[in-house]
């Protein structure tokens, strides 16, 4: 057993945390995901109870730019401050998130409630200088690797428009034909229902204009229920 790894450790949860950053890399990047499920073999072979191990998977196909959408490593960050993790597991740095702020912040907690961080390359100890700067280190490489990812996207979209080969999702009840170009779909009951919404794009101006006087400053149930009524006898 690692000598980092002591008997308050093992008494307190190994957290395993999973991140994916989309739904395709779920689809088509299997392995990546067994990998970081395995990760719970790994806990139990440094000495962690089975009971006391805690995957947390909700934030696969999440992006890890940021930390309002997810949920599990929020839950992370909140068992961690509270001292009842002894480890947080991840394959990677990455995984934990691309943000050096949200990375820091948990490197910080980790350290305050004296919480290892492990990957596949080894055991960290947040108050140990070394491991600290090592810590550091890949949270930012984490989120150098982010801007060179986007900027060779970026880069790759630009030279497609220089070709004219770029392609946006298309506005809906829109396709590209097999000419690459922009047309409606050949369905007539998405066609009408294109058509209708360019045509209530116009008329309902006029007809929010019409209901005003039955709209107050301050908008009650009953001015908006007569003012309904006209929209629905005028679309009707």
């Amino acid at each position: 057993m690692n000598t980092k790894i002591r008997k308050h450790h093992l008494e307190r949860k190994a957290i395993i945390y999973l991140r994916q950053s989309s739904l395709g890399q779920l689809e088509h990047n299997a392995e990546s995901t067994k990998r970081q499920y395995d990760l719970k073999d790994r806990a139990i072979g440094m000495g962690w109870d089975n009971s006391r191990i805690t995957i947390l998977d909700a934030d696969l196909g999440k992006s890890g730019t940021s930390i309002e959408s997810r949920s599990d490593f929020q839950r992370l960050i909140s068992t961690v401050g509270m001292g009842e993790a002894g480890a947080v597991f991840a394959l990677e740095a990455s995984r934990f998130s691309r943000s050096q702020a949200d990375w820091h912040r948990l490197v910080d907690l980790c350290a305050l409630t004296d919480t290892l961080i492990i990957d596949h390359d080894g055991v960290y100890d947040p108050n140990d200088f070394n491991n600290r700067v090592l810590l550091g280190f890949k949270g930012t490489w984490s989120h150098t690797e982010l801007h060179g990812m986007n900027l060779r996207l970026q880069g790759a979209k630009i030279n497609k428009a220089k070709r004219g080969e770029l392609r946006c999702r298309p506005p809906i009840g829109y396709y590209y034909n097999d000419s690459s170009s922009l047309e409606m779909y050949p369905d007539e009951a998405v066609r009408s229902i294109v058509r209708m919404f360019f045509n209530y794009r116009f008329v309902l101006p006029i007809l929010y204009a019409k209901a005003r006087p039955w709209r107050s400053s301050r908008p009650t149930a009953v001015s908006n229920f007569f003012a309904s009524i006209l929209l629905a006898r005028n679309l009707g």
